[in-house]
């Protein structure tokens, strides 16, 4: 389908482009809120600074595709391939991410507050400076991920898969990390007040870290 066969279906009210082939298309700057997009192959596509509010994209194939700038909030992107997508600078306030997968993707500027990850295969992206204050990441594979200076307060991360991973100065307050695997992850200089790590995975080397960490916040 093309670029102006979908703009003009879309302006005479269609919304389901269910498994459509726009593989590589331009959709840069378009208004395609609400529009429904399960199982689309949307390789490649450009969709910076697109307004895909309330979109549905779950199931759908987004390697590669642009959407950085994107207003990306409320999208259901559940179960979607997301592989070396760019993310940066998209707006993924209480977006849908549940199992989607996001190898290599690229995310530094985000806004993801409230967004749920549950589950997502999330290994080895760089979550560097990402606001993530309320998200869900239960569950989430984060192994060896990037979560340096990251915004994680009250953030639910609970059964968290977080084994080598980078929390060099995360903010990590109040957030659950129950039951979550940290061991050989870097935890120096982070913010773990009040932060929950009942039934977590920790080595004694990481506890004696936590433990002058959580001494020095009740001196400051």
């Amino acid at each position: 389908m093309t670029r102006e066969e979908l703009l003009r279906r879309y302006a005479e009210g269609e919304r389901n482009f269910r498994y459509a082939n726009l593989r590589g298309v331009d959709l840069s700057g378009v208004d395609f809120c609400g529009v429904d997009f399960e199982g689309a192959d949307l390789e490649g596509v450009n969709f910076n600074r697109a307004d895909l509010s309330l979109a549905n994209l779950s199931g759908a194939y987004l390697q590669g595709a642009n959407l950085s700038g994107a207003c990306l909030y409320r999208a259901n992107f559940c179960g979607a391939d997301l592989c070396n997508a760019n993310f940066c600078g998209a707006d993924l306030c209480n977006a849908k991410l549940e199992g989607a997968t996001l190898h290599g993707a690229t995310l530094h500027g985000a806004d993801l507050y409230g967004a749920n990850f549950c589950g997502a295969k999330l290994e080895g992206v760089n979550f560097s400076w990402v606001y993530l204050h309320g998200a869900n990441l239960c569950g989430a594979k984060l192994e060896w991920a990037t979560l340096s200076w990251a915004e994680l307060s009250g953030a639910n991360l609970s059964g968290a898969k977080l084994e080598g991973a980078n929390l060099h100065k995360a903010n990590f307050c109040g957030a659950d990390l129950s039951k979550a695997n940290l061991e050989g992850a870097d935890l120096r200089k982070a913010d773990l007040w009040r932060a929950n790590f009942c039934g977590a995975k920790l080595s004694k080397e990481q506890v004696e870290i936590m433990v002058q960490l959580l001494k020095n916040n009740i001196e400051e």
